[in-house]
């Protein structure tokens, strides 16, 4: 729905903020530029994983770069999916969603 993109939307904006405004992007950064390792964790199941669900292995990794890749894979699987299922490609005003959704 449209909280779920606007969600990950608004989440990437605020990672992508903090690492403008210096931010440690991993402990290594922050040992360098002497700042305070936060040690935060992002942890993501893996998507390539031909498992159940419940059986998924997670990755957690303390980098920001690795959770901002994260948040664009999952908007731009989320728009994916969406024009793909949810819009009628038979008429031309889902042609126009489908077209829109395809244009992140």
């Amino acid at each position: 729905n449209n909280h779920t993109i606007s969600d990950l939307i608004e989440y990437h904006a605020c990672l992508v903020a903090c690492t403008d405004r210096g931010f440690p992007n991993s402990a290594r950064d922050a040992k360098v530029n002497g700042t305070i390792d936060a040690q935060l964790q992002f942890s993501w199941k893996n998507a390539f994983d031909k498992h159940e669900e419940s059986t998924l292995t997670e990755e957690t990794k303390s980098h920001f770069n690795y959770e901002i890749a994260c948040v664009l894979w999952n908007i731009a699987a989320f728009k994916t999916y969406t024009a793909a299922t949810v819009h009628d490609w038979t008429s031309k005003e889902g042609l126009t969603l489908v077209k829109k959704d395809y244009e992140i």
